[in-house]
């Protein structure tokens, strides 16, 4: 038999590390945030861009079979590795879409960022109080980052909507977030669309939008407040 034929046997059941095989079996350690998972390589190939990477790479975690995330919670990891499955059934939700995103962009799952988009995007988002429009923001921002473009419209108009109604639970704190996220993700013409109507005038320096932002968002907080403490 040649050599290069005998190496094909030797591969059948599988890639080849230069010191290791991959397998369908538990063969990896994942450590989040000190406790201890035990995953399958082949599986977290498959389903991650990152681990593939690592496993191929040759450097330390190739050899060791261990990764750590000490900053991380082991209750999202096991939310995170439901997904690895074979024929998973797991679901992404409302309310763990915002845990799981920022797992899916570190490993390079990005089929799950995408079925992330649809169920953030159809959810009726409803500003009753502060932590409700802390969600609306936490989901706009986690839009833009993660480049979910059902979602972003439909947050930004929500946002828009809490501007138009007197009973919105906006204050200068809250756009103040909101607008310097939205600048920092390159999108400084949004939050001046959204408060142009509330502002002294309209001006296209960039600086002066800022300043004028604030302004108008200062003064409408304190009208509003003065409005609702004389009802």
């Amino acid at each position: 038999m040649s050599k290069k034929a005998k190496q094909k046997t030797d591969n059948d059941d599988g890639p080849v590390l230069k010191r290791g095989r991959f397998s369908i079996q538990p063969d990896v350690t994942v450590v989040v945030g000190g406790t201890e998972f035990q995953e399958s390589s082949h599986a977290l190939r498959i389903c991650s861009e990152y681990f593939d990477a690592a496993l191929r790479s040759g450097m330390k975690e190739s050899i060791s079979k261990r990764f750590e995330f000490p900053d991380k919670d082991p209750k999202e990891w096991e939310l995170v590795r439901s997904f690895f499955e074979p024929f998973s059934n797991a679901e992404i939700t409302a309310t763990n879409a915002h845990k799981i995103l920022p797992w899916f962009d570190k490993l390079g799952i990005h089929k799950g960022i995408e079925r992330c988009d649809p169920v953030l995007s159809t959810r009726r988002y409803r500003c009753r109080n502060g932590k409700d429009f802390d969600l609306l923001l936490a989901t706009l921002l986690n839009s833009i980052q993660y480049n979910l473009d059902n979602t972003t419209p439909v947050c930004l108009k929500q946002i828009k909507a809490e501007f138009e109604s007197p009973k919105g639970f906006l204050c200068a704190d809250m756009v103040g977030i909101l607008f310097d996220a939205l600048k920092a993700n390159k999108t400084q013409e949004l939050p001046w669309d959204i408060c142009e109507d509330y502002v002294p005038s309209k001006v296209t320096d960039p600086a002066d939008q800022d300043v004028l932002i604030r302004t108008g968002v200062l003064l409408k907080h304190l009208l509003l407040s003065k409005w609702k403490n004389e009802r």
